[in-house]
């Protein structure tokens, strides 16, 4: 009969139910003295009462010797009781409980107190009295199964979620198992607490099992079929059967079992990351999935395993440790359904960084203070110094080398504005504007589709992005980043709307631009339909010589205006030539003899605003000559310095006074105006024997 995921669910959920009843029902077998048992200075335990009716028979903080007919000492509180140092200590943990259970089925148990025989009464245990730690535990074993078994569910098909399923089962026999024993008073019965232990440790080693297994089917499979993967239960069996016939030399060897048998998952992570570096999806889900277990994992090593193992009382109570275990349920889960995995990439290394600075301190901490005998607080100090000077410049400068896209997002939006601003055609910019999206994400494809996108968007699992394109009636999809290492995260999707939005100014830029040459083009033409023939008209008509001087000066410079190329950039040696011939021309109508002499000039290119500039100071030097100087020569020198500078001196033979002495009239300051804008500047002093010289540096850019 084939279930449905409903079932299958409520399946689960009875059959948690069934372990959380339970485990209750044993724990509240437990007999109850409303005392709390704790350790003193010298191995000696101390008891304190816990409800009025004892606090009536001894005081807080008493020493306790006995209870029934058991002498107490330290390793009867113990939590764990697999983290004892001997088999015979763990079973003698056992044996007297068994005991005293058997004596606390009487109405009350005698206990040696402060030296005196003081009968506790014995009472049954009620829900209100199970602890805080009971609770924790349990809910950490059905939340884990439960998130298990919900993927499961869902996906009953999928190898990945099997496993996962099986881990949540065996966390919970191990949680639930733990909830009991390490939650009593003190009085559990020894056959109980056997059975429990062993479920708690079978719960652990299959645990491990699972996840091992898990690993080597998810996200991809490194074997084919389930049978291998049984593998990786047999020697969980294995282990377990060693831990509970007691061939281990000591209880607390099962912890190396368990460390042991996931150390294999180190070589299927390896293989994992191989396989998968093609396939980002994957790739992201691995990422997650190792996050989970080796940080929850990690921790429970810091805090249970590593102290346990060195013979260090562990700094935290398993229970509560319990927690971490849960943390990476959730994780692995996420992992599993693939939930907003393409977001994993941002903080992934972040957090890794920082679990493994927490695990250098501790670490460096303890070896301090075990191999160099340290005081603590100077093991703590210098751990830190190394710590900070030594693994975080290492992570930093790992940071660095990983992650550059900052600086390559940075170098493809100047050269986008770069191209984008100075495209000459809505073709020409489009063309650009795709391909530096493409170079940006170095994606495996990328192709045009109809339809019109409003906002760019991640699609699927993070490995397609759609960005709108700057025709209203298209979109771009572009799939796989980085050639298909990794996903599309919100990072690169910031990234597409702001690099659509540069392409839509620079559009709009481009399409104010085409107005504006139209708009220009139209004034030309009508300049010179209306305005040239009306000056040609006055000019045929007049026979005012002045009239007619001024009449020609405003054809030429219409001419110029309308004949000007829409070309930014004009030949340098074309232009010599033009203000050379219209220079002598004015000159001769004004019978001044022109000597013009230059070096050899390049074939530049130059801009033509530089050049406009460079004619309209020429024919203003050219104008106060004829208005002012009274000369008959003018000599013109005109030079290309190695710097780039255009050097030109204009030297008449007139009549006009020391420069010194001039009031500044509006030629002259046009003149020192116009080189000023070009960079330059313009001086005027006096000529020998006689005259005035002009000197002009005009700066330049030409281009080949």
């Amino acid at each position: 009969m084939k279930l449905s995921s409903q079932h299958r669910l409520f399946l689960s959920l009875l059959l948690l139910l069934a372990g959380i009843i339970g485990a209750t029902k044993i724990a509240l077998n437990a007999p109850m003295l409303d005392i709390r048992i704790s350790q003193g200075p010298n191995d000696t335990l101390l008891v304190s009462p816990t409800s009025p009716h004892t606090a009536a028979l001894f005081a807080a903080d008493s020493t306790i010797e006995s209870l029934g007919s058991i002498p107490l000492n330290p390793q009867l509180l113990i939590e764990e009781p697999d983290q004892l140092p001997s088999w015979s200590e763990y079973n003698a943990v056992m044996h007297n409980m068994t005991q005293l259970a058997a004596e606390s089925n009487a109405a009350s148990l005698t206990a040696q107190i402060d030296g005196k025989a003081i009968i506790l009464p014995v009472r049954e245990r009620t829900l209100l009295d199970l602890p805080g730690l009971f609770w924790l535990q349990v809910s950490i074993a059905g939340l884990a199964f439960l998130i298990a078994a919900g993927v499961y569910s869902f996906r009953p098909k999928n190898a990945g979620a099997k496993h996962f399923f099986f881990a949540g089962l065996f966390i919970g026999i191990s949680a639930l198992s733990a909830s009991v024993y390490s939650s009593r008073e003190i009085i559990l019965d020894g056959d109980t607490f056997l059975f429990l232990s062993r479920a708690n440790q079978l719960g652990a080693v299959f645990f491990t099992a699972a996840l091992v297994a898990l690993l080597s089917q998810y996200p991809k499979p490194l074997f084919k079929g389930f049978r291998f993967t049984l593998l990786f239960y047999l020697l969980g069996l294995l282990g377990w059967l060693g831990f509970a016939s007691q061939l281990y030399p000591d209880p607390s060897s099962v912890y190396a079992v368990v460390l042991l048998l996931f150390s294999i998952s180190f070589v299927l992570a390896y293989k994992q990351w191989q396989k998968t570096r093609h396939s980002p999806v994957e790739r992201a889900s691995l990422k997650w999935y190792l996050l989970s277990i080796y940080i929850g994992t990690g921790l429970f090593a810091i805090f249970i395993l590593i102290p346990v193992a060195l013979g260090i009382t562990p700094p935290a109570s398993q229970g509560v440790m319990f927690l971490v275990f849960l943390a990476m349920f959730i994780g692995i889960a996420l992992g599993i359904i693939r939930y907003r995995l393409f977001d994993l990439d941002r903080w992934w290394f972040n957090a890794w960084s920082w679990f493994l600075g927490g695990v250098f301190i501790i670490a460096l901490d303890a070896l301090l203070i075990m191999a160099i005998g340290l005081s603590t607080e100077t093991a703590l100090a210098l751990s830190l110094a190394l710590v900070g000077w030594i693994y975080f410049p290492l992570r930093q400068w790992l940071m660095a080398k990983l992650f550059k896209s900052a600086e390559k997002q940075n170098d493809h939006i100047n050269r986008l504005i770069e191209k984008l601003f100075s495209a000459q055609t809505a073709q020409e910019l489009s063309l650009f504007w795709q391909s530096t999206l493409a170079e940006t994400w170095y994606t495996l494809s990328f192709e045009e589709s109809i339809g019109k996108r409003h906002h760019s968007q991640i699609k699927g699992e993070g490995q397609i992005l759609e960005v709108p394109h700057l025709s209203e009636d298209r979109y771009l999809i572009f799939s796989y980043p980085n050639q298909g290492s990794r996903l599309f995260n919100q990072e690169d999707l910031a990234t597409a709307e702001l690099f659509y939005q540069i392409g839509q100014q620079a559009l709009a830029g481009l399409s104010v631009r085409q107005q504006a040459i139209e708009e220009k083009n139209r004034i030309f033409s009508d300049l010179h339909d209306d305005v040239g023939a009306k000056l040609l008209s006055i000019l045929y008509k007049t026979e005012d010589p002045d009239l007619n001087e001024i009449t020609r000066s405003a054809l030429q410079d219409l001419r110029e205006i309308v004949s000007q190329p829409d070309a930014s950039r004009a030949n340098l040696n074309e232009q010599v030539s033009r203000w050379q011939q219209e220079m002598r021309l004015r000159l001769k109508d004004a019978q001044i003899k022109l000597h013009w002499t230059q070096t050899q000039l390049p074939h530049q290119m130059v801009s033509t605003l530089t050049l406009n500039h460079i004619m309209r100071i020429l024919r203003e030097a050219t104008n106060n000559i004829i208005k002012h100087a009274h000369a008959s020569e003018v000599k013109v020198s005109l030079e290309l310095a190695p710097d780039l500078r255009l050097n030109i001196q204009i030297t008449d033979n007139g009549l006009s006074q020391d420069p010194q002495h001039w009031v500044l009239g509006r030629g002259t300051r046009n003149i020192r105006h116009r080189s000023q804008l070009l960079g330059g500047e313009a001086t005027w002093q006096k000529a020998h024997p006689q005259g005035c010289q002009v000197n002009l540096i005009l700066p330049f850019q030409p281009k080949p």
